[in-house]
């Protein structure tokens, strides 16, 4: 073989590795890129999801979500809604001086309807709170949490100062959702 042969084959070669090394290259930092967005976007719903289902597996569920939460017809309540709600919540509170469970329980489903009302899909409690997870990542946390404790107190009964707790994270959540 020619030594112009092997300086040719030489060069091609080391041009397709150049190419495939950009390639790569390129897909590692969109994957990073992706991976920043997804993260900063959905602060500790993102750390939940990695940890539930691997990075892979997160990303791809995340990006899911987003892909649906473009089909739901949010809305900004009206401020009547606005103005019954507020008043419901505040009878859910007075409710928790005789009832802290009953109480609990009616701020979950008060909760459960406004969402509902904004357009978030709100049958299940898991498709709720992931489709709110996109817009209000960071509420979707206390929302988890007050939830689970309503589950648990409905398994066995659960402190006063457990409900109370559950109680502020779901002011927190029907604040941010009521905005």
């Amino acid at each position: 073989m020619e030594s112009w042969m092997i300086i040719a084959i030489g060069a091609a070669v080391a041009a397709v590795l150049a190419i495939a090394a950009l390639v790569m290259g390129s897909k590692r930092r969109r994957s990073e890129k992706q991976t920043a967005r997804l993260s900063e976007g959905f602060g500790p719903e993102y750390a939940t999801a990695v940890e539930a289902k691997g990075r892979s597996g997160a990303e791809s569920e995340l990006l899911q979500r987003e892909q649906r939460a473009e089909l739901f017809p949010v809305r900004a309540l009206s401020a009547i809604e606005v103005t019954r709600y507020t008043e419901n919540w505040t009878a859910a509170q007075a409710q928790f001086v005789n009832d802290p469970g009953a109480a609990l329980s009616t701020a979950e489903h008060l909760l459960a309807e406004v969402i509902a009302a904004r357009g978030y899909p709100a049958g299940e409690f898991e498709q709720g709170a992931s489709a709110l997870s996109v817009d209000h990542p960071r509420a979707v946390q206390e929302y988890r949490a007050a939830h689970e404790v309503v589950l648990a107190n409905r398994r066995n009964p659960v402190t006063t100062d457990e409900l109370r707790e559950a109680m502020g994270k779901y002011h927190t959540v029907f604040e941010e959702v009521l905005a």
